[in-house]
């Protein structure tokens, strides 16, 4: 992993979301700091920066809006501890299972 990467890593935690758009014109700004030419590759680079986020439990993801089908990216914590449950939403446990059975039965 390259320093820009790095960069790209701790823009993503700063964030929420963002449209595809952004996170392409991010990688491109990070790049560009340290004077490295960028592919324009998204999914390249997300697939560079997730086999070192996959130990932590963490994950750049990609979703679709499902009225405009706009891609969006964000930083999702893949840990199914309680810990990550309860300290790592604004929503209560009994939501959270839903929302995993929800998106687990469209995967």
């Amino acid at each position: 992993m390259e320093e820009w990467h790095k960069l790209l890593m701790q823009a993503l935690v700063t964030r929420p979301a963002m449209p595809a758009k952004e996170a392409k014109e991010l990688c491109k700004q990070a790049a560009s700091a340290y004077k490295v030419r960028w592919s324009g590759d998204l999914a390249g680079t997300l697939v560079l920066l997730n086999a070192q986020l996959r130990p932590l439990g963490l994950e750049a993801a990609r979703a679709h809006l499902e009225d405009t089908g706009e891609e969006w990216y964000g930083l999702v914590n893949r840990s199914c501890d309680s810990a990550a449950k309860i300290l790592g939403s604004q929503y209560p446990p009994a939501e959270l299972e839903l929302f995993n059975k929800l998106v687990s039965s469209n995967s």
